[in-house]
């Protein structure tokens, strides 16, 4: 993917050095990565997620359309 005069650049940055828990959310992170059972198997799914918020999105945007049409009547 090239794009004439854009520039992409990626830097490291250490942003949860120090902070509680971070190492156990690291190990919970490989193990998924690695197809393993974790203990945080509660979480829900992106996928759910995004369902959910595409749902929402559509019903707001619905809703919004339909005031728009009353108003112009």
């Amino acid at each position: 993917m090239a794009d004439p005069g854009m520039d992409i650049m990626l830097y490291w940055t250490p942003g949860h050095t120090g902070i509680p828990g971070n190492k156990r959310v690291d190990r919970e992170t490989k193990m998924v990565a690695e197809g393993e059972d974790t203990s945080m198997g509660g979480l829900p799914f992106l996928r759910k997620l995004l369902k959910m918020s595409k749902a929402m999105v559509l019903a707001t945007h619905k809703a919004q359309w339909q005031k728009e049409a009353e108003d112009r009547i």
